[in-house]
């Protein structure tokens, strides 16, 4: 006979959001030290251009809005909503798939095949 299945009580699924909440209003608590960090990281990143902080968001603007004029007449939407949407998804999503790690040449070339130089015996012909 199979024992019963206990589902989680009330509370412990109210504790986990009441903890993801109080995560949550920690963190905001720390926005100044956000900004401060990405303000200092723009600066030093275009220290010596003064159009780099706008480059940025001109780039960004630029690119959502042609890509939402493509394919909303590709897939026959209203451009203002597809605007929004992709807009919002963009600046939400795009960050954190940037900040992924990618591997440096040296990673990489560990997994590069040697090339032979010498051919099977079946193709040397008899």
């Amino acid at each position: 006979m199979r024992p019963a299945m206990k589902s989680l009580p009330f509370q412990a699924q109210e504790s986990v959001f009441s903890d993801a909440a109080a995560d949550i209003a920690g963190a905001l608590r720390h926005f100044p030290n956000w900004f401060f960090l990405a303000v200092t990281a723009v600066r030093l990143r275009y220290r010596r251009s003064v159009l780099g902080p706008l480059w940025i968001s001109l780039t960004t603007a630029l690119f959502i809005f042609f890509i939402a004029y493509l394919y909303s007449g590709i897939i026959a939407t209203n451009f203002r909503d597809y605007l929004l949407n992709l807009a919002l998804g963009w600046v939400l999503w795009h960050p954190p798939s940037c900040m992924e790690p990618r591997p440096s040449s040296k990673r990489l070339a560990q997994f590069r095949t040697p090339i032979s130089t010498n051919s099977p015996s079946f193709l040397k012909g008899s």
